[in-house]
């Protein structure tokens, strides 16, 4: 994966100017709106504190865990809790002024270290009240220096360069010393200055440290070493793709690297600024929020056929990075056949039953909890993807328990119909992409049962199935009609909170007829359905099936009851 990522830098790596090395590592803060610290050294004092807007010579780049200062500038990020507590809120201020006296502690900067460690008290209210006064919002903090009269920034300064390509660039530990060594980089084979600083970069990229590797003896010397401007490439390499090929994915993020013939992979890399470009109407958040444009962007990688995709998913905090997810060689093909499968679905179901990612981690995501249920979400993440089996069992498990939840606190048909049909598109496209055991292409259908039946004969491939269904589609229209009269729907407590078992679904024939005799509404139509049912549950025979099963597939009956009976033959779904 690495190396994937390295050679992206054959592709992305060209600006029309060369940049100096230490530019090139700068990224983006947290927010372009911050402050600066305002050092006059020709009056050797504090000035004050000024509200900025990021440029990239202020030089940041993050830092994360015990790393030594490395930037003069750092990102200031209040939680909930800091905001509501004075101590906690002064606390993490004093620790972000710590860090940045920590970069000046040097004696090329003696000068401007000196007057922040004398201030300090001075410099931690000033921004203590400005944060209050601004409302805690997201900021950077940096240093811009007055001396001869001119402000300088952190990169008008050759001793803070000289610094700040020290520290991040040349490599240096907590005390100090230099990381380098002569040897082998192994990125582009020269013999250089080498250090094991892959995990400076991406931090999930543990596997060169001695400590994080089974049977690495902690002694060892020659672990992915790489050179400063291999360093330097995968630094620029990970600003790209925190700018360009990253989103937000259901509270994680998504890194999608291409990879293929360079010149389709260029050429992907330069439209997919331009799709971002396109989506700059709302806000960045909800612009990079692949939940909110999943089904446009799956079109947009859909459209290559040279370049393939690898989808890596990590959880990003403060201290750590950690690969939650790596799919690999996602094929244009493959994504073309979701977009397709889709499109029927929602042709035939309506367009708000599309089988979406969001609408899948809404199932595996139960009322009150976050976050149970995300790794069965996950490996169908990667099954949709890549064509690995998943378990029908287990997804049958998560979609009635997400069913039951919804419908049994609602109680009505407008619940049933919707989260019935949700519930078949979801399941009726996994079995399509060969996720789930079944899966034929889909025919144009009409609103007969046999008809219907052939259309999803992927789903209704056994006589019990049909069965089942039926006298879901027979429920669907007593309910329908209770709620017509009644304004709600007391048959509902006959369903046993949809956790019926065999017998206890095909005892409901007898209770339905007796029931549409009672209300009067047992037309023809409704007999040739009951008859038809009643040949379906002898033609199925001694069959068994689970609980889930048996009310996933009555459920789907009920929600689609309308396709077989309407009383006027001219209404609308």
């Amino acid at each position: 994966m690495i190396e994937k990522v390295y050679g992206l830098s054959k592709v992305i790596l060209e600006h029309g100017t060369e940049l100096p090395d230490y530019m090139r590592m700068v990224q983006s803060p947290a927010s372009e709106e911050g402050i600066v610290i305002k050092v006059d050294l020709d009056e050797e004092k504090y000035t004050g504190i000024t509200p900025f807007k990021y440029v990239p010579e202020l030089l940041f780049v993050s830092q994360k865990g015990q790393e030594r200062g490395k930037s003069p500038t750092l990102n200031l990020v209040f939680s909930s809790q800091e905001k509501k507590d004075q101590d906690k809120l002064e606390g993490k201020i004093e620790k972000v002024l710590q860090r940045i006296k920590s970069f000046f502690d040097d004696n090329r900067l003696r000068d401007i270290h000196q007057i922040l460690v004398k201030n300090k008290a001075a410099i931690k209210d000033d921004i203590v009240n400005y944060a209050k006064h601004t409302g805690y919002k997201n900021l950077f903090v940096s240093v811009i220096v007055k001396k001869e009269g001119r402000e300088l920034k952190p990169a008008d300064m050759e001793k803070v360069i000289e610094v700040f390509k020290e520290r991040k660039i040349e490599g240096v530990d907590k005390t100090g010393k230099s990381k380098a060594k002569k040897g082998i980089c192994f990125f582009c084979g020269r013999v250089a200055n080498v250090a094991p600083r892959v995990s400076e970069v991406f931090k999930f990229a543990t596997f060169d440290k001695p400590g994080f590797t089974v049977g690495l003896s902690k002694n060892a010397e020659d672990i992915l070493n790489i050179c400063e401007d291999c360093f330097v490439k995968l630094m620029e390499i990970r600003n790209y793709i925190n700018e360009t090929l990253s989103a937000s994915f259901f509270g994680d993020t998504l890194w999608i690297i291409p990879s293929g013939l360079k010149e389709e992979a260029k050429k992907f890399l330069d439209e997919i600024k331009d799709f971002t470009i396109e989506n700059t109407k709302e806000e960045k958040s909800v612009r990079k929020n692949f939940a909110k444009l999943e089904r446009t962007f799956e079109e947009f990688l859909a459209e290559r056929s040279s370049v393939t995709y690898d989808f890596l998913i990590l959880s990003i905090s403060n201290n750590e990075e950690k690969i939650l997810l790596h799919i690999t060689e996602v094929s244009p093909t493959r994504i073309r056949k979701m977009i397709k499968i889709s499109n029927a679905l929602k042709q035939d179901l309506g367009e708000r039953y599309d089988p979406t990612l969001e609408n899948y981690r809404v199932v595996f995501n139960p009322p009150k909890s976050r976050n149970s249920g995300k790794t069965a979400f996950y490996k169908l993440v990667k099954a949709i993807y890549s064509g690995s089996p998943f378990s029908r069992e287990v997804f049958l498990r998560y979609l009635m328990r997400w069913i039951r939840s919804r419908v049994l606190s609602d109680g009505t048909m407008k619940s049933l119909v919707f989260h019935g049909r949700m519930g078949f598109s979801l399941l009726v496209f996994l079995m399509r992409l060969g996720v789930i055991q079944g899966g034929v292409s889909m025919k144009d259908s009409t609103c007969n049962e046999r008809s219907y039946f052939e259309s999803y004969r992927d789903f209704f491939d056994a006589d019990w199935k049909k069965a089942v269904f039926m006298l879901g589609v027979l429920t669907g229209i007593l309910m329908k009609h209770q709620e017509e009269e009644r304004g709600k729907s007391p048959f509902l407590k006959k369903l046993r909170g949809l956790k019926m078992n065999k017998n206890e679904v095909l005892a409901l024939l007898p209770e339905l007829k007796l029931k549409f005799v009672q209300y009067g509404v047992e037309d023809e139509r409704i007999k040739k359905l009951m008859e038809q049912t009643s040949r379906w549950i002898v033609s199925a025979g001694n069959w068994n099936a689970s609980i889930d099963e048996i009310n996933m597939i009555f459920t789907v009956g009920i929600s689609l009851h309308n396709k077989f009976y309407r009383r006027d033959e001219n209404e609308k779904e």
